[in-house]
Formats: structure tokens, C-alpha cells, sequence
């Protein structure tokens, strides 16, 4: 088995980190900040549901107009 670069391991650290952040942002404040993980030009694409660039696509995230989700059980 090879050892893996040091710059891949670099990049995975930094990716799941990344993920970390944003799926905690979402759990625990209502993804009040999950707009900043995204491109100004990002596409949001849910299911059949697409929204080029973060500023329409924030409410979505935030869950604005809708009731408050039910906690995450791992």
C-alpha cells in the first residue's frame, strides 16, 4: 500500500473541515452563514429546485417561512 502525498492529505483535512463547518452552521445555527460556503455565481441545485447564486438561494437555506426542523438524532 502507498503512502498517501502530504498535500492530499492536506486537501482531504481541509475539505472535511469545510464540511464540518458548514453542516455545524446548519445543525446548530439555522444556516445562518451557509451562503458564505458558496460562489456569488454558485448553483443550488434540491431535487428538481435550482438557484443560480447564493443571495436568492440564502432564505432557502435558512429555512425562512417554514417551521423550525426537528433535531438531528446520530
Amino acid at each position: 500500500m502507498q503512502m498517501a502525498d502530504t498535500d492530499d492529505l492536506t486537501l482531504w483535512y481541509a475539505l472535511n473541515r469545510l464540511m464540518t463547518n458548514y453542516w455545524a452552521d446548519v445543525d446548530s445555527n439555522d444556516g445562518s452563514q451557509a451562503h458564505e460556503f458558496y460562489l456569488p455565481d454558485a448553483l443550488y441545485a434540491v431535487g428538481n429546485n435550482r438557484s443560480r447564486g447564493w443571495i436568492r438561494s440564502a432564505p432557502s437555506m435558512t429555512g425562512a417561512g417554514r417551521p423550525a426542523p426537528l433535531p438531528r438524532v446520530t
